[in-house]
């Protein structure tokens, strides 16, 4: 009788046991169907990126153009660019009721919105890019290109020239009220057509 105890005490261990490993298996394995694979989560990262971009031109759309074909941005817009999967929007005015206007716009893809604060609004930066690339230029410095920098809110000018001309082009601007950067950028081929802010040269 004893040995008989013995004999089923094994058989139930090793009947639970097995169920032990099976149930483990199977939890791994649906925990691995679950899990996108690297192709899948390109995919949806693409996606997302696919649809940041349709919301930039849905705004675009919706704001209208002028007769030149510019953008005609809200007064509150400071610049927009695509960051990972969202498009990112720079608004001076950094209320729900100016957030709501540009969801509004944005239509079917407001999810791909996200906000920012930033100081100067785009038209103004726009404007002033324009004057100082002209100002620079008549001045004999070697402007290749000039344009709004979204992103940080700031003007880009770029100089064709040594590292040691910086400072003397950079102190013509002293007093600037807006934020402007210079950098050393090769001239590109020369545009034929009126430029506006953000244009290369």
């Amino acid at each position: 009788m004893s040995r008989f105890v013995k004999v089923i005490k094994s058989v139930s261990i090793g009947f639970v046991l097995a169920w032990c490993l099976l149930f483990l298996f199977l939890g791994g394995a649906a925990e691995s169907a679950s899990l996108p694979s690297a192709d899948e989560k390109a995919l949806q990262e693409a996606t997302r990126q696919r649809q940041a971009s349709m919301a930039q031109e849905a705004l675009e759309r919706a704001w209208g153009f002028d007769k030149e074909g510019n953008s005609l941005y809200p007064k509150s817009f400071a610049g927009f660019w695509i960051e990972e999967d969202h498009l990112v929007i720079g608004i001076t005015e950094y209320t729900d009721e100016v957030m709501d206007s540009y969801r509004d716009s944005a239509g079917a893809y407001a999810e791909s919105l996200r906000f920012v604060e930033r100081q100067y609004t785009y038209q103004d930066l726009n404007e002033e890019t324009v004057k100082i690339g002209r100002f620079l230029m008549e001045k004999g410095a070697p402007v290749s290109q000039y344009y709004v920098d979204e992103p940080g809110n700031r003007i880009i000018i770029g100089l064709a020239c040594e590292e040691s001309e910086l400072p003397k082009w950079e102190a013509l601007l002293e007093g600037e009220q807006f934020p402007v950067s210079f950098t050393l950028l090769p001239y590109v081929q020369m545009a034929s057509t009126n430029l506006t802010g953000g244009s290369a040269l």
